[in-house]
């Protein structure tokens, strides 16, 4: 062990990055992408369409061979499932989901979401092991400790099932902490350089969950802020956006065609739904930057159809669409907001009552 060697994970509904904290020195993400730069990975899996087809795919060769067979993304979402029905509407969103929290990864196969974590868990360290080993001689057989992130409202069984694959990553010798990813993002801000005091609120919308942290940051030099409460929103993220403007493609293809579409694509084949859900994340992410997105995509039942979306579009989508228990994007973000406030204040006014006092 080399004390003060530790080393950071954040499996990530999208993507998942690892970064390395070097004694005496600020951490640094490791760059586990396929090209040997990039600081993240996919979290993405693809099982091939039949036994002898190959073996499972990870990450960007996962991305890449999305037509070869069943892509899963998004798992993070579904981390903990213990076999209960799903919310219909959840379930819609996750093409592979069959309904009863297993995944559909053929016709012949079903697994557990905790192991299509465990697949993009341990390829992410395995390339953290690689690259930390070539960029700066370390072993990560050395580690003082490893600390790995988790979305603020995961339950007890969800935290350790992240638990499970930590210890099978790093061994168990390896001390393991669980960090709820916005006091660790509230963390790193309250060390940054040249943030002056305050009351700061951060709002991590993340793939897949919305996350809140509320600080106090005073003074300066490390350890100069004071957490105040946490809190985050399941189901409310980027994927959400992402199925948005899948329903709106669907609704397009409906209206150049003879042939209805259900906002389930069930008149579609497999794997004309993968594609199309993953041009609405194209659409989605293009449009931070274009105000128009334009592309045809062919389909054996629809012909050639144009799907498009302008900024303006999206951006009124998100407005005014309510998908949260009657709340819009925007509403139940700003609720998660308010709920984080409000128990910093619950709290400081019971310490001024001196209600927490020991006898």
């Amino acid at each position: 062990m080399i004390e003060g060697l530790r080393l950071g994970v954040d499996f990530g509904t999208s993507s998942t990055k690892v970064a390395l904290k070097l004694p005496n020195r600020a951490p640094v993400p490791l760059p586990i992408g396929d090209d040997q730069t990039t600081p993240y990975m996919p979290s993405v899996v693809t099982f091939p369409a039949s036994p002898a087809a190959g073996d499972v795919l990870v990450a960007e060769h996962a991305a890449r061979a999305a037509e070869a067979g069943t892509t899963v993304r998004a798992v993070k979402r579904c981390l903990g499932c213990q076999g209960d029905p799903c919310d219909p509407s959840r379930c819609a969103s996750l093409p592979w989901c069959d309904g009863s929290g297993l995944i559909r990864a053929r016709a012949d196969l079903r697994v557990k979401p905790e192991d299509v974590m465990r697949t993009i868990v341990l390829e992410a360290v395995r390339r953290a092991r690689e690259a930390a080993l070539q960029r700066f001689g370390v072993s990560l057989d050395q580690l003082e400790g490893v600390g790995m992130g988790c979305g603020a409202c995961f339950d007890h069984h969800q935290r350790s099932l992240l638990m499970d694959v930590a210890r099978e990553a790093f061994g168990e010798h390896v001390p393991i902490s669980l960090i709820d990813e916005p006091i660790a993002t509230a963390m790193a801000y309250g060390n940054l350089s040249g943030i002056p005091p305050g009351r700061v609120l951060i709002c991590d919308y993340g793939g897949g969950t919305f996350d809140t942290a509320l600080l106090d940051v005073e003074g300066s030099g490390p350890g100069r802020f004071t957490l105040l409460a946490a809190d985050g929103v399941r189901w409310l993220g980027g994927d959400d956006i992402d199925l948005l403007v899948y329903e709106r493609f669907l609704d397009a293809m409906s209206r150049q065609s003879t042939i209805p579409v259900t906002d389930h694509g069930d008149n579609l084949a497999p794997l004309e739904r993968q594609s199309i859900r993953s041009l609405s994340t194209q659409a989605k992410e293009s449009l931070s930057s274009e105000e128009v997105f334009d592309t045809a995509l062919f389909s054996e039942s629809y012909g050639i159809v144009s799907l498009d979306l302008s900024r303006e579009d999206l951006e009124q989508m998100v407005r005014s669409e309510r998908r949260f228990e009657g709340c819009t994007f925007v509403e139940r973000s700003r609720y998660c907001m308010l709920g984080t406030v409000m128990v910093t204040e619950v709290f400081r006014q019971a310490r001024d009552a001196r209600l927490l006092d020991g006898d």
